[in-house]
């Protein structure tokens, strides 16, 4: 009798934390600093029954896609799986939305490191003559960034971002410390409900978008069962929800409805306020590498668009398994063609969100826009349709269908919202 093939082996290398990390640091950007604004318009109380209820919308949305990513049977799981086997037609609009929406908070991202460092420098060195000078900066940060970008795994980023974690970590103990040291009798309110409150509802809504690597996760995650993955969407998404309050609470409270939309520029100039700026600057600098790599991912699918279609059948949605080499390691095998094409790929995208970034002081509305059609597209219509179209009959399939028309509704709101600031 001839012996039954060995199993293949499941998933890869990537621990619970490492992912949890890479994720956590993908939700957060420095929109961090404006949630103690947003919260001047809505309530201390309100804002934090917001952000739980979107944040659970979010968590709803990344299950979805590692459950869809699991039922599409294919090599490896990406965006362009799983729009193939739900809708081949929009397969080819999903990698565009991807690419856009990531590139444009990468170029919001070295926008920020140019007006943030500068400040600090200027006291600090006073005596260099470009030390005030926001091109430097952001040059500097393209080039630190670079070797991190080509990483071919998001695990390779998980020490990282760890390390921006803690910077986090940083900046909500100072604004608690600020908060507790104030003798401001700031005015403040737990609910506030007008037109305001519904122009800020965006910052809100797409305040934990991190779906586009929640595929890389699926892939990387040492024996990626549904438990597992799940405990990494739990945890990422808590812990920037807990990062939210903190800050957003604590600030608020300090300031009432007199902060500003940057929280740092309410504090006097002093040496903390300064490591502040500098920690969201290597937060925001160490998250590019995170919305470069699914953007790259997106961009081989489209090149490899005319290739011969991948065999993506559906499985039975309670025993998923895919087919992966025994032999896949750490990285892809070294393939000189495919290196160059990741090579040039990433040194375009981070050339070209340089340029951006050296050429405007603020993206404004036009990464506004991107944000109310990519992050509802990614974080709820992609969700909730995917796995209406290739999940198994049940309650979860409508579910699923109430994030997509959700979706729907929010995009054209937060589109109206815009135009109305």
């Amino acid at each position: 009798m001839t012996a039954a093939p060995p199993e293949p082996a499941q998933g890869g290398v990537a621990s619970i934390s490492s992912c949890v990390y890479n994720l956590t640091n993908t939700i957060i950007g420095s929109g961090v600093l404006a949630l103690p604004a947003a919260f001047a318009t809505c309530g201390s109380a309100l804002g934090s029954g917001l952000l739980l209820v979107f944040a659970l919308f979010s968590a709803h949305g990344l299950h979805l896609l590692s459950l869809s990513a699991q039922i599409v049977d294919g090599d490896k799981a990406s965006f362009r799986a799983v729009a193939s086997a739900a809708a081949p037609r929009f397969a080819t609009f999903v990698d565009l939305a991807v690419i856009i929406k990531c590139f444009g908070v990468a170029c919001s991202y070295l926008i920020v490191v140019g007006d943030s460092l500068p400040i600090v420098a200027q006291r600090a060195l006073p005596d260099v003559p470009f030390a005030a000078r926001r091109e430097p900066w952001i040059l500097f940060a393209a080039l630190v960034v670079t070797p991190l970008a080509l990483k071919k795994k998001l695990d390779n980023l998980r020490l990282v971002s760890a390390a921006s974690l803690l910077c986090c970590a940083g900046i909500a103990l100072l604004v608690v410390s600020e908060m507790f040291a104030s003798d401001r009798d700031a005015e403040t309110s737990y609910v506030v409900a007008d037109f305001r409150t519904l122009k800020n509802l965006p910052i809100f809504v797409f305040g934990f978008t991190c779906h586009q690597n929640i595929f890389a996760v699926n892939n990387e995650l040492r024996d990626p069962t549904r438990r597992r993955l799940d405990l990494v969407v739990v945890g990422a998404v808590s812990l920037a929800l807990a990062f939210y309050l903190i800050i957003a609470n604590a600030g608020y409270a300090t300031f009432g409805a007199s902060i500003h939309s940057d929280v740092l520029t309410n504090y006097a100039a002093a040496p903390a306020i300064a490591l502040a700026r500098v920690a969201v600057a290597l937060e925001v600098t160490s998250a590019i590498p995170l919305q470069l790599h699914p953007s790259r991912e997106c961009i081989k699918s489209l090149l490899q668009r005319d290739a011969p279609a991948a065999d993506y059948s559906l499985i039975d949605g309670e025993s998923p398994s895919r087919r992966r080499s025994s032999s896949q390691g750490d990285d892809d095998p070294p393939e000189a063609p495919r290196d160059v094409e990741h090579i040039s790929i990433t040194l375009a995208f981070l050339a070209g969100a340089l340029a951006i970034a050296l050429s405007v002081r603020s993206l404004g509305k036009v990464l506004s826009l991107v944000g109310a059609t990519g992050s509802t597209t990614i974080s709820y219509i992609l969700p909730g349709g995917i796995y209406w179209r290739v999940g198994p009959a049940g309650p979860k399939r409508y579910l699923a269908a109430g994030q997509f028309f959700l979706g729907c509704v929010i995009m054209p709101a937060a589109l109206t919202f815009v135009f109305l600031k």
